[in-house]
């Protein structure tokens, strides 16, 4: 689906970065259906990369934690998890 990055549904802004989707990563290839990014495209994800990293929160999680967020009006990202429940 074609929009931007960010816009508006009902009155509430929305936020949808994958950089993936834009340029692929390993077995998730670049969609040939989207035209190719221009150079200025290209810095507009660097920013918003770099912007996240930058204000980043980290979160430590112990077991037992949840986490509740919307994933349209806030960046996330996880690092690797391990459920031992499954590996015993």
């Amino acid at each position: 689906m074609m929009r931007p990055i960010l816009h508006y549904v009902d009155s509430r802004l929305v936020i949808q970065y994958a950089r993936r989707y834009f340029t692929g990563y390993m077995h998730l290839p670049r969609s040939k259906d989207i035209p190719p990014i221009t150079e200025a495209q290209a810095g507009a994800l660097d920013t918003l990369h770099f912007l996240g990293e930058k204000y980043s929160l980290g979160l430590h999680f112990q077991k037992g934690d949840i986490q509740y967020i919307n994933n349209l009006s806030l960046f996330h990202a996880r690092d690797g998890f391990r459920d031992d429940e499954l590996h015993t």
